[in-house]
């Protein structure tokens, strides 16, 4: 199943210029696999450097986070009807690789656990078969 960035308002409540999800690729009951495609137009990319621009770290996460959630929301019906979700914990993050405009950031979650309001998922980001970054989010959905 693809979900288009149009569509993606049915899972996130996240609006311009913070849904940073372009489209999630693939999603079952296991995981998802959602895309970023970097932009030197972006504004956080052209003030975050503007000799060298990057990605910002904060930002890599977010996107990670926003993949995670829409496969918690399209796993568990009760957390698409939530009225708000949030971002509690992050896990052990690596950054292995500079995110750069040009680029295509992969992301792939998977669920760890859930209990109640609170969710687990585990998250990567990959730029071709490099990783970018990795870690663990925790949620916690009203």
């Amino acid at each position: 199943m693809i979900i288009e960035h149009k569509d993606l308002k049915k899972y996130l409540r996240h609006g311009y210029p913070f849904l940073l999800v372009d489209r999630i690729l693939e999603i079952d009951e296991e995981h998802a696999v959602g895309i970023k495609n970097i932009s030197g137009t972006d504004q956080f990319v052209q003030g975050h450097f503007p000799e060298t621009p990057i990605f910002p770290g904060v930002l890599l996460i977010e996107t990670m986070a926003q993949v995670g959630a829409v496969l918690m929301a399209h796993r568990h019906p009760e957390y698409q009807a939530a009225t708000s979700g949030y971002l509690t914990k992050v896990h052990d993050f690596k950054f292995k690789r500079l995110v750069i405009p040009g680029d295509q950031l992969v992301i792939e979650a998977t669920e760890v656990a859930r209990a109640g309001p609170y969710a687990r998922v585990r998250v990567s980001g990959r730029v071709e078969t490099q990783e970018a970054a990795s870690g663990e989010i925790t949620y916690y959905i009203a």
